[in-house]
């Protein structure tokens, strides 16, 4: 262990029930060092930073602060232990596989009818779960206790009938297992080829025929037989990912999600059994609903999300938490399309909280998706005082800024905020850093570049009617910029930022008024109208 605070990393990465798990796994040895260890435990897990010189002056006098640094490493490997028992006994999988050696255990002290017993319950859970390797293993037991007790048999037919059955079982076990695999390894590729489009493909037709043809297999045609509810999920997962990234047809897409929510919903005990996997399929019914522009059924699935965990009784877990996350970067960029003073201000508030809550949790994809969201929102309504905090927030925050476009989007909304706060002296120096900054990303749009260097023209203009010529030049750029890109897609491009705000100022309207006329035309043209 080191004075950097390893520990205190450990605990506050810990759910309020994993603490609680640790509390009782060290109370179960009494002793003044376990006494300590809770008491040094809880001490770090009220340190927001880790401060050393405050712990030991806290505990002076204490034996174990004169080699804490062998102490610490006591508690690190205390917990960890206590984590590793603890999720063992909570998650069914592990759980299994531990009575699993219990069978095996019992069939060599020749305890063959207690092992019969048990080897039978472990099979029906291993069937529910689809634990193919437990199944397997629990036919071997089978076939061992059979053969071992030698014509006093505990199962309810001839040996020759039961040989029969476990053969079947094995083969159709076989079966399916090669069937997941395959679906599992389809399904792994096409989102690989979706994360790294620019490495496979050179045009949307060339992925779309690849996709075409890898969703041509019979397991994922539509009459495909779903033995059990994992390849259910398979395929109607796979179809998501297929129909909204390569086919762009959202509503396909979303109905499959749909399906997978409602056969969720349908047996509560199968959340509460998978946890996260059942916001991760609203999740999905958002994502496409957005792309359609239905916010009325992406908020009804986002307030699911958010209620996922009281509604099912879900216990608190990384996954399960990374979906709050995720609910709250939904609502997010469903305000865009609202732009409505009160649900921002609160949704400000909730990111506030959300932001502290989830910490420890460390996704910072998600943390710097919801400070700019939050930034956005801001600027939307005219709060560019706020605005501008946020963006500041962004900013000073390292990791945020390993996301490209994050970053240009945030150095947007700082330099337009100080724009319509007047504040024309710091614009020049925004601009620069924002130039140089895209110098070390790879560009995804030559409109940022071109928005750039015009904002720094802009703010230097002394009349009013020159202002308005750079913008209307500024803009033309841009649509230059974008001359390649189909319609529909050069549509949403101009639902971006600086775009909104250009055509603003030529009009004489409101940003809000704007953008959603923007907004109209992307529809319009996405239908091809």
């Amino acid at each position: 262990m080191t004075p950097s605070g390893d520990l205190h990393e450990l605990i506050h990465s810990l759910t309020k029930t994993e603490k609680r798990y640790y509390k009782l796994f060290v109370t179960r040895t009494a002793g003044a060092k376990n006494t300590f260890a809770l008491k040094v435990f809880d001490a770090i897990a009220k340190q927001k930073t880790y401060d050393e010189e405050k712990l030991l002056a806290q505990f002076t006098g204490e034996s174990f602060t004169t080699n804490f640094a062998a102490y610490k490493n006591i508690i690190y490997n205390t917990v960890l232990r206590a984590l590793l028992q603890y999720h063992e006994s909570t998650q069914q999988q592990e759980a299994l596989h531990a009575q699993v050696r219990h069978v095996k255990l019992l069939i060599d002290k020749n305890l063959f009818k207690q092992a019969y017993k048990l080897n039978q319950r472990i099979r029906k859970k291993a069937l529910a779960n689809n634990d193919y390797a437990v199944i397997l293993e629990t036919i071997e037991f089978d076939r061992k206790i059979l053969f071992i007790r030698s014509g006093e048999y505990l199962y309810d037919a001839e040996p020759h009938v039961v040989v029969e059955r476990l053969n079947e079982i094995e083969t159709q076990t076989h079966r399916i297992w090669q069937k997941t695999s395959t679906m599992r390894a389809i399904q792994t590729t096409i989102l690989e080829r979706h994360y790294n489009f620019a490495k496979h493909f050179s045009t949307w037709e060339e992925a779309k025929t690849w996709a075409e043809s890898q969703m041509q297999h019979p397991y994922f045609l539509p009459d495909a037989t779903l033995e059990n509810f994992y390849i259910f999920q398979l395929y109607h997962y796979t179809h998501v990912v297929y129909e909204s990234q390569f086919r762009t047809n959202y509503a396909q897409a979303m109905e499959h999600a749909v399906t997978l929510v409602n056969a969720f919903e349908a047996e509560p005990e199968r959340i509460r059994h998978t946890g996260y996997m059942y916001s991760q399929a609203c999740s999905m019914v958002i994502v496409n609903a957005i792309w359609m522009y239905d916010d009325a059924t992406a908020n009804v699935y986002v307030d699911k999300m958010y209620n996922a965990q009281k509604t099912y009784g879900l216990e608190s877990s990384p996954e399960v938490d990374r979906y709050v996350l995720q609910a709250v970067v939904y609502e997010g960029a469903l305000l865009t399309s609202s732009l409505d003073t009160a649900r921002v201000l609160a949704y400000v508030e909730r990111a506030k909280v959300v932001l502290e809550k989830y910490s420890s949790l460390k996704r910072y994809e998600m943390e710097r998706q919801i400070v700019l969201l939050s930034a956005e929102a801001l600027f939307s309504i005219g709060n560019y005082k706020q605005c501008i905090e946020w963006c500041n927030r962004f900013i000073h925050t390292p990791h945020y800024f390993h996301y490209t476009t994050s970053t240009v989007v945030i150095r947007v909304l700082l330099i337009l905020s100080h724009y319509e706060l007047g504040n024309t002296e710091v614009i020049d120096s925004l601009a620069r850093a924002a130039l140089r900054s895209l110098d070390s990303f790879e560009i995804e749009r030559p409109d940022d570049a071109v928005f750039f260097r015009a904002i720094r023209k802009i703010a230097l203009c002394d009349s009013k009617q020159e202002e308005l010529h750079r913008i209307q030049k500024m803009l033309n750029d841009m649509v230059a910029a974008n001359a390649d890109l189909p319609n529909a897609i050069a549509s949403r491009v101009n639902l971006s930022l600086h775009f909104v705000w250009g055509q603003a100022h030529i009009k004489g309207v409101s940003f809000r008024e704007e953008y959603l006329f923007q907004q109209q035309e992307y529809v319009r043209l996405s239908k091809g109208d």
